[in-house]
């Protein structure tokens, strides 16, 4: 099976799930596919928050984190401050729930729901999402990239965004395989 799209999102964690809605912005989902080494998106987000979700926080600042370089992190907080965040979660529709120290959920307190807003909002917007299709090589040629899943299924695209999961939740699938990438 060969897909020929403008982007391929490399991960369907939350990073890869909101990667392909805003590429689906800009130049429609059709172009964007999400291709998912896991059996479904989202597995790790379940377990996010104990299963509530903390969707960010609206007393982010620098001095709150550990950083070496705490410039560019003041600068990252600056670019994505808690309003953004929650203005992309309010724009799919889902509500949220400020606690008095800052963090905030989804009203329902159920990261289930934060997983079904975003899995809506990518059918909604005709992003093609593959799981159980683990990417095993990554290369650029003249006309764009090729990637090709260990089982020898060809994908191409104009781009490629990797957002694949690190080493931290193991017991979710995220195993840092794909740095090798």
């Amino acid at each position: 099976m060969s897909k020929n799209g403008k982007i391929i999102i490399i991960g369907g964690g939350a990073s890869g799930l909101a990667a392909a809605l805003a590429a689906a912005k800009e130049c429609g989902g059709r172009c964007v596919t999400v291709l998912e080494r896991l059996d479904r998106v989202g597995k790790k987000l379940l377990a996010t928050g104990n299963g509530r979700c903390n969707l960010t926080n609206r007393n982010a600042a620098p001095e709150h984190y550990h950083s070496a370089d705490t410039a560019r992190l003041a600068d990252i907080l600056e670019r994505t401050p808690p309003d953004a965040v929650l203005d992309f979660f309010g724009e799919m529709g889902l509500l949220c729930d400020t606690q008095a120290d800052g963090r905030v959920y989804p009203y329902c307190y159920q990261a289930s729901m934060v997983l079904d807003v975003l899995r809506a909002a990518l059918e909604r917007a005709g992003v093609d999402v593959a799981c159980s299709c683990e990417v095993a090589e990554v290369a650029k040629g003249p006309g764009g990239f090729s990637v090709r899943t260990r089982d020898g299924r060809p994908f191409s695209a104009a781009r490629v965004v990797l957002a694949a999961g690190g080493q931290a939740g193991p017991q979710f699938g995220t195993d840092g395989s794909a740095f090798a990438l």
